[in-house]
């Protein structure tokens, strides 16, 4: 039914498709314009079986991205406050939010559709995420952190925690204390230079947009 609904937008056919957020299995039975699929760790974190990738279809996991993150309660929050009077906040005890830009790739998930629709060139496959255990999770590193899919430089060069773990759908964001992030980055030039290089490969992996990737290199500096 998802594929289906998918086909028909405003009474015409679409000529593709994003879902963000969304864990569920697509129909493979119907012919379907390209679809990209991106899923925060809260839809893969405990589900190790992912849709393969087809002519048709892209899935792409991104580590440490949460369902509500950061940017997004700092986008809804001058909303919030304007239409309803509220004050956006997390009641939350651990430190909330994944500060892991999701945003950010699902801008190049949407420049690979068009690309995609309008000359047949298909989009990257993402890495896989990794799981172990049994019953099986995702698999976490040292610092918590989950392991495998796209890797932004907020993983590949962590200064925090970023996991779908705790406060439900927003995730949490726990900050190495000194000594970790001093054995880490011994100064801040390396830490610098750690983010470019993670960012460069994101960028040629194709996850990331060429400005985004300047965003993020600006933000380490």
């Amino acid at each position: 039914a998802l594929r289906e609904g998918m086909l028909r937008l405003a009474g015409r056919e679409a000529d593709g498709a994003m879902i963000t957020h969304n864990a569920g299995t697509i129909r493979s039975d119907i012919t379907t314009p390209p679809i990209i699929r991106l899923y925060s760790e809260n839809e893969f974190r405990n589900s190790p079986t992912i849709q393969p990738d087809t002519s048709t279809l892209r899935t792409w996991t991104v580590a440490g991205s949460t369902h509500s993150e950061y940017y997004t309660m700092i986008a809804r929050a001058p909303i919030l406050l304007r239409d309803h009077g509220l004050q956006a906040f997390d009641t939350c005890a651990t430190p909330a939010r994944s500060r892991v830009p999701f945003f950010m790739v699902i801008n190049a998930a949407t420049d690979h559709l068009v690309k995609w629709i309008r000359t047949g060139a298909q989009p990257p496959s993402a890495p896989p995420p990794q799981y172990a255990g049994t019953p099986l999770s995702l698999a976490r590193d040292a610092y918590g952190n989950g392991l495998g899919s796209i890797r932004l430089a907020e993983m590949e060069v962590p200064v925090a925690r970023n996991a779908a773990v705790t406060c439900g759908l927003g995730g949490n964001h726990e900050i190495f204390d000194t000594a970790t992030l001093n054995a880490l980055y011994p100064n801040h030039g390396s830490y610098v230079s750690k983010v470019a290089h993670a960012t460069n490969a994101a960028l040629a992996a194709g996850f990331l947009m060429p400005a985004d990737a300047e965003i993020a290199k600006d933000k380490a500096a």
